[in-house]
């Protein structure tokens, strides 16, 4: 029996010394497999991504109390008085007028925004005829941007306008972008 007794510990003592070498194998082995299965898998095809289709290029004409109408090269016009003659309208083109507290009995020409926006606007000089019911100071906004620009930008114009007396003002739009032209004038 003292045989078989030495012959369990020397088995036991080499499993013991043994036992942490064959862990670590084992788990380099495991980890050397799943390192290989990831290099040398294929990704999933990535679903495309298909980029916001480009915003077309536009140009607006913006203020408070005002009624504005704007003038493209062509001798078409857009206003935001009443809807002009369809086959004088410029193409494209928007004119309305957005008031705050509509139908409110205290509400007053003060909380109307007019604007004039033209889609695809041509190059050119425009021409913008601003009037008012009465004597108002207010800042007009002119903006534009989108595909046809090289750069989106805008510039505050402020005008006083008089009843009865539009304030003109001229406004040149090309690739580079929209400057004015002079300055208001009645």
């Amino acid at each position: 029996m003292e045989s078989r007794s030495q012959g369990i510990q020397v088995w036991r003592r080499v499993a013991a010394e043994l036992g942490p070498i064959l862990g670590l194998l084992a788990f380099f082995g495991v980890a050397v497999a799943v390192a290989w299965r990831l290099i040398t898998t294929t990704p999933l095809p990535k679903e495309a991504v298909r980029p916001a289709p480009p915003e077309p290029p536009f140009l607006s004409v913006a203020g408070a109390a005002v009624d504005i109408e704007l003038f493209a090269p062509d001798g078409r016009h857009t206003s935001t008085l009443s809807p002009p003659d369809t086959s004088a309208k410029i193409a494209t083109s928007d004119g309305h007028v957005e008031c705050d507290n509509y139908g409110d009995p205290k509400a007053t020409e003060s909380n109307c925004t007019a604007s004039v926006v033209v889609r695809r606007p041509a190059s050119g000089e425009y021409r913008v005829e601003v009037t008012a019911s009465d004597r108002r100071s207010e800042t007009l906004n002119v903006g534009w941007g989108g595909e046809g620009f090289r750069r989106a930008g805008g510039f505050d114009l402020p005008v006083t306008v008089e009843p009865r007396a539009p304030v003109r003002f001229t406004i040149v739009v090309s690739p580079e972008g929209v400057w004015l032209r002079g300055q208001p004038r009645r």
